[in-house]
């Protein structure tokens, strides 16, 4: 079995993307105001928006799943 190193594990990923994400928000505010900056946030919270209504309306579909066999 071959060990993968720090850089291939989950929680190493999990705080790139942390930092990216912090990155990218401290950059998108020193450019507040801007057109560009207005869509892509738009952009992004809509994404987010329906993610969490796919979500939302997945979660009691796999409870439902899981208790009915039973």
């Amino acid at each position: 079995m071959k060990k993968e190193g720090l850089i291939h594990s989950l929680p190493f990923r999990l705080l790139i993307a942390l930092a990216a994400g912090i990155a990218v928000g401290l950059a998108l505010a020193a450019m507040d105001g801007m057109p560009v900056t207005n869509a892509l946030l738009n952009i992004l919270v809509t994404v987010k928006f329906i993610s969490s209504q796919f979500i939302n309306f997945c979660v009691p579909l796999i409870i439902i799943g899981f208790i009915a066999p039973s």
